[in-house]
């Protein structure tokens, strides 16, 4: 399974944020610190912050820290956000098409694999990943 570079960069930011123990953290920081690009992080931020996940600041102590307690938020809410877990599967995939799409044996069981995976990132939390 292919991890995208956008989810990857989502788990950092948010491990390092769970790591700062409640601390506001400057994404200039978090880039020093972890060598991701800025305006890569502050994409991912932004959108951390649509999804209830982190909240922000502005001023000098301002930065980013997380919405919740790491043990509230779970590997599926990291790892998966708002996408689908399996979309380097062609018929999850929006951008391709398979021609077997909507008459093959294998789509309803993808369906199931990712409802099962979705489960059980589900039952693991920031905090355990985190210590």
């Amino acid at each position: 399974m292919r991890i995208p570079r956008q989810t990857d960069y989502r788990f950092i930011l948010l491990l390092a944020l769970a790591q700062a123990n409640g601390r506001s953290l400057p994404l200039r920081q978090i880039a020093d610190e972890t060598s991701l690009p800025l305006p890569f992080l502050r994409t991912i931020a932004s959108q951390l912050v649509r999804q209830g996940l982190v909240a922000s600041r502005e001023g000098a102590r301002g930065g980013y820290r997380l919405a919740k307690q790491p043990e509230a938020i779970t590997l599926a809410d990291v790892l998966m956000g708002e996408q689908e877990l399996l979309e380097a599967i062609p018929c999850k995939t929006a951008e391709q098409s398979c021609a077997r799409q909507g008459n093959c044996a294998a789509e309803p069981r993808w369906d199931k694999l990712e409802l099962r995976l979705r489960a059980v990132l589900a039952t693991i939390s920031l905090a355990e990943v985190a210590a």
